[in-house]
């Protein structure tokens, strides 16, 4: 293989793009780190992309700033979402369409395309090393061996990851093909340095053997890319066959010098047939090639001469078939090496590294940020779950007071006469809050958040609606052989999820309204008259005199008042607690943790991206640790509880049973108690407001996230639902044409043609009218453009290169029939700008132009002035093209040593 022969990849182009502006705006949207921060990274990463798409020359300097920039774009991909906003445009390196750009907002499509470029630059430095000495062929082993190291990392790792349809020059089959061609060069070259070293012809054989194997698999996997030309597989099978050729008459040397005459004569034929076959390709090899492949044609020839000759004179061996010969083994010595770039990218980058320090290091990467949120939400969710169970525990104890009456009984009977203190600071906690009116006002604030959440969520209800309905509708008006765009729910199942999950919550929260609302009315009397002066509440309760307590009396009075205390410190020390637990979650700030523990990952899987489930363990670990006290705190608070609940039972029954009542100490004795019912019953309600008003805050922001996903979703598919229609009119126009073309070629309308029976009684097959392109019955209406920030999520609508436009056709069309205006929207975006105007269909070259239309049949050319419907554009056939300049090196090629050995030269007399 001379260096001029050798199978180079070209490099594919860019052009110049500002990679600093789009991440100074994601920068600036994003995190709340300022982008002059990174203003000497923002412009190295533009000079390292200037450096690396202009690598066009074969050259090692090429290595390290190819190299340079892929490790940098691999580390940012762990900083930044691959959609950055940054739009690179490449072309293809392989292919008919190379011209053709292809643009996509995508880091990692940024990053496969140099990782091509450096198995480009490998696979030409190999070909330009020296192919006559040891030294040049073990380099140019070795850069083939890297190209298609790069290769198999591409596929394997890479193109899987684009997320997006990869060019065709870097499909699966395509870097499959290409992988193996740089590895039978690389084998190549061994064999070339056992020629040279002058081994055994066995040894030499079992290479070349191996040689037109990789040749064979590069060959079977180009015929399945749409990227590989033709006349590179015409050339992989010369080279495939003409190392098979080269194999076996190695073989054959070797039959010969163990006096194996017949397999020798059957191998110099299998080698001769080789060879003829790779002839057979001589439309696509140079004339140096194809002139040293018939010198090896030659000299097979006569070899086979001459060991017929011998044999049928000396020897009389018997000749074998083809198919009755040993296999040749295969010894495989090239094999692929992921090179340095890639496997020590890494590595190389630190401050004292060949690739500098990483970009954008003191910058917290995306993910953390909403780790940083998950661990909030979970945090909350944990504290929530605590300060709930303890006021449960509370209310519980509430109600067994209740239960028994307390503390009104003992009020009744302890100060006959005035206020008890306890009541006196509960009514001044109203009055000062402003009881009833804050319960008031706070419901009819619910109410309204509530009507917008319903508002928001009905009208994306009636817009899921809607798009549904027109979906079925056209479905059925098209029928689902053509309308196959899948239905409303199938396209969009997490939106219409939403729409039922949504439904459940605000159904489930009118629930809880609804028994709110009933405790504010069932106690509203007595809100009013803790609420108001502290006369109404002295009116309020009757006064009585004053009981002479016996001993006894006394004795359980105070046992009974000792454990009301203590419910009372009890109260006191958890509403501490829970002011204590809402400060520690508040100052709990995980940030430190998570930047440590992301320097970690960083730091042991440095090629792994940072997602936020990485830190799962950390969360669960911090959340377990931190509030393990609190937890374990309410447990106590319960077995607490249960003992003091009943020593309280137990003193009340005592109590009970010892004191005398008359009908004005039970009068008093009810209406204190009334008065404390009703004050736990306002903080009950006050607590049960304020967890319905953080519901609804909390599900206003869901709701309008998820209406405006509906809303881009909905125009989204009104639009596509419009091109349909479009592309569906155009077919029935094709058919239409058609139909009246097939008819006229019949002869239908000729004189004496019969009248078809058609829908009415007299329908003729060719109509005098004009034959419009069918509409739609229902119109699509010109949707509306969404927001801005909605666009982006729109697809875009790629104009097909292979369809040319009407005034491509040879024949003159007619005038098109006019089209309708498209209506005003029913469901209008006031605040949405215009659509941008359509792109226009740009000309293409005359060589892809389609084929005329067929020709018009006699019938039509008896009625020339017979307006015939617009021309629709078909898909054209692109003629096989000659490939670009580029695809290889030179255009002359020096000719490959077959077998090692000046012609002039023989090792022995019968090889001459």
């Amino acid at each position: 293989m001379a260096a001029a022969d050798a199978f180079e990849i070209p490099f594919r182009r860019s052009t110049p793009l500002s990679l600093s502006s789009a991440i100074k705006t994601y920068i600036s949207s994003k995190y709340d780190q300022h982008p002059d921060m990174f203003k000497n990274d923002l412009e190295r990463i533009d000079r390292l992309r200037t450096d690396a798409i202009n690598v066009t020359e074969p050259h090692v300097s090429g290595l390290a700033k190819l190299g340079t920039y892929a490790a940098q774009l691999r580390w940012i991909m762990g900083k930044f979402p691959i959609d950055i906003g940054a739009e690179f445009t490449w072309y293809m390196a392989l292919g008919y369409n190379t011209q053709r750009p292809v643009t996509q907002n995508n880091l990692q499509f940024e990053w496969a395309n140099v990782l091509y470029n450096l198995a480009s630059l490998y696979s030409k430095l190999a070909s330009s090393s020296s192919h006559t000495t040891t030294e040049g062929l073990k380099i140019s082993c070795n850069y083939f061996a890297c190209a298609a190291g790069v290769l198999k990392y591409l596929r394997e790792q890479v193109v899987p990851e684009l997320r997006s349809s990869p060019p065709e020059d870097m499909d699966i089959m395509t870097l499959e093909s290409l992988e193996q061609l740089m590895l039978a060069q690389s084998q190549e070259c061994f064999w070339q340095k056992a020629v040279l070293d002058g081994n055994r012809d066995v040894i030499i054989a079992r290479l070349a053997e191996q040689v037109s194997e990789f040749y064979k698999r590069a060959e079977e996997a180009g015929t399945k890319s749409n990227a590989i030309s033709a006349e590179w597989i015409h050339r992989i099978s010369a080279k495939r066959y003409h190392l098979a050729g080269a194999a076996q008459y190695r073989a054959a040397c070797d039959c010969l010098e163990r006096s194996k005459y017949g397999e020798e004569i059957a191998r110099l034929e299998a080698a001769l047939q080789n060879v003829n076959n790779a002839v057979a390709e001589y439309r696509y090899l140079s004339k140096l090639y194809l002139s040293e492949l018939k010198g090896f044609q030659a000299k097979l020839t006569e070899n086979i001469k001459r060991a017929n000759k011998d044999n049928d004179m000396i020897y009389l061996a018997s000749v074998p078939p083809a198919s009755a010969l040993a296999p040749i083994q295969k010894a495989t010595m090239a094999k692929t090496t992921v090179p340095k770039e890639i496997t020590e990218a890494t590595t190389n980058l630190t401050p004292t590294g060949p690739y500098g320090a990483p970009l954008f290091a003191k910058l917290v990467p995306f993910a953390v940020h909403l780790a940083a949120s998950i661990y909030a939400e979970k945090k909350d969710r944990l504290n929530n779950k605590l300060i709930e169970d303890l006021e449960a525990l509370t209310v519980k104890l509430h109600d067994l007071l209740q239960s028994l009456n307390l503390p009104g009984s003992l009020q009744a009977l302890e100060k006959p006469l005035g206020l008890p203190s306890g009541l006196l600071a509960h009514a001044e906690e109203v009055r000062q809050q402003d009881g009833l009116k804050r319960l008031l006002v706070t419901v009819e604030d619910i109410s309204k958040l509530k009507a917008n959440n319903k508002a928001m969520y009905q009208e994306a209800a009636e817009m899921l609606a809607s798009e549904e309905a027109n979906d079925k509708q056209l479905r059925e008006k098209h029928g689902t052989v053509w309308w196959t765009r899948p239905s409303s729910r199938v396209a969009a199942p997490q939106l219409f999820k939403e729409l039922e999950d949504y439904a459940e919550y605000m159904k489930s929260a009118d629930q809880s309204d609804k028994l709110v609302k009933e405790k504010v009315a069932e106690h509203e009397a007595v809100l009013k008259v803790l609420g108001g002066d502290i006369s109404g509440v002295e009116a309020f309760v009757p006064n009585t005199q004053r009981v002479k307590m016996t001993p006894k009396l006394e004795r359980e009075v105070s046992r009974l008042r000792e454990c009301l205390n203590e419910v009372s410190r009890l109260e006191s020390r958890r509403r501490r607690k829970i002011g204590a637990l809402r400060e520690k979650a508040r100052m709990d700030d995980i940030t430190t943790d998570l930047l440590a523990e992301t320097a970690r990952i960083e730091r042991e899987s440095p090629m792994t991206k940072i997602e936020p489930y990485h830190f799962d363990t950390l969360f669960d670990n911090r959340l377990s640790t931190r509030y393990s006290p609190e937890r374990n705190s309410i447990t106590e608070e319960a077995s607490e509880q249960t003992q003091l609940s009943t020593r309280l039972r137990e003193a009340n029954a005592a109590f009970i049973a010892v004191r005398k009542l008359d009908s004005s100490i039970k009068e008093r004795e009810t209406a204190l108690q009334t008065l404390e019912n009703g004050y736990f019953k306002y903080r009950e309600i006050v607590q049960n407001l304020d967890t319905g008003r953080k519901f609804y805050n909390d599900l206003s922001k869901l709701v309008g996230r998820w209406t405006g996903e509906v809303k881009a979703w909905v125009y989204e598919r009104t639009v596509e639902a419009k091109r349909v229609e479009e592309d569906l009119a155009g077919r029935m126009g094709v058919k239409r044409i058609s139909e009246k073309s097939g008819d006229g070629i019949g002869g239908s309308n000729g004189p004496g043609t019969p009248k078809a029976a058609g829908r009415g009684a007299g329908a003729t097959l060719l109509s005098p009218s004009p034959v419009p392109v069918p509409k739609p019955a229902t119109s699509i209406q010109e949707p509306p453009s969404p927001p801005q920030t909605w666009q982006k999520q729109l697809r875009p609508q790629h104009t097909n290169p292979s369809v040319t436009s009407p005034q491509a056709s040879t024949s003159p069309p007619a005038p098109p029939p006019k089209q309708r205006q498209p209506q005003s929207p029913q469901t209008a975006y006031p605040s949405s700008p215009p659509l941008p105007p359509k792109p226009q269909p740009q000309p293409q070259p005359q060589s892809q132009q389609p084929r005329s239309p067929p020709k018009q049949s006699r019938a039509r050319a008896d009625a020339p002035n017979t307006p015939l419907p617009a021309p629709v554009p078909t898909r054209a056939i692109p003629p096989p093209q000659i490939p670009t300049p580029g695809l290889w090196v030179g255009d002359g090629m020096t000719p490959i040593r077959f077998a090692g050995e000046p012609p002039e030269a023989s090792r022995r007399g019968s090889k001459k």
